[in-house]
């Protein structure tokens, strides 16, 4: 009688595996399972007929993720101070639009969540997990002397953690990044050159 490892769609019911890291192994695929689950027919070969899901996907893939995902939307500040960059998981990835600091966003793709402690205990847990993935690999590219980790939200309630990359002669250091002077926004070659090198080491 065949088991769960006989499933041929075992890959793509959007579960996470067992063994001694589930979540680690699930983050290894870098996609989140609800697109995976929309497609998946009898026998795990993908439809032929176009849905509206990969019709909207491939229009925004961004915003279509979240509608279809869980209801999510993204803050409106949130969206137009942040330069998208990709969903590593639970969470959207932006880099905010300021080059005076290497700043990334990590914001948890779940409706109507303002605290951390509002997340299921699995998406604290990978909230944690890809936050500590992002600010090292930030460290690595920029070689920051810190990296600053914090989660605000008196202004944007929607919850969002800022992964920052300081060091000492940087605008205001050592003191905070928020209200500080004036944004200077990413050229778009540097800022997708940027992204790329976060991607890679990822």
């Amino acid at each position: 009688m065949g088991g769960w490892h006989d499933d041929p769609c075992r890959g793509s019911l959007g579960l996470l595996p067992s063994g001694p890291d589930p979540v680690g192994e699930w983050l290894v695929h870098h996609q989140p399972p609800g697109f995976h689950i929309g497609n998946i027919s009898s026998k795990c070969k993908p439809s032929r007929q176009k849905t509206a899901i990969d019709i909207e996907y491939k229009a925004n893939p961004v915003a279509a993720q979240e509608n279809f995902l869980t209801g999510f939307t993204l803050d409106e500040r949130l969206e137009r101070d942040g330069i998208p960059i990709a969903s590593i998981g639970l969470c959207q990835m932006r880099l905010m639009n300021d080059r005076r600091w290497p700043w990334l966003i990590l914001i948890p793709q779940r409706a109507d969540v303002t605290e951390v402690f509002e997340l299921t205990p699995l998406d604290q847990t990978m909230l944690t997990f890809e936050t500590n993935m992002v600010a090292t690999a930030l460290k690595k590219v920029t070689g920051a002397e810190k990296i600053n980790i914090g989660a605000l939200g008196n202004i944007v309630r929607q919850l969002h953690v800022h992964v920052i990359a300081r060091r000492e002669g940087d605008p205001n250091w050592p003191g905070p990044v928020w209200g500080i002077g004036k944004a200077e926004p990413w050229p778009e070659v540097e800022h997708q050159a940027f992204a790329a090198r976060i991607l890679e080491n990822l």
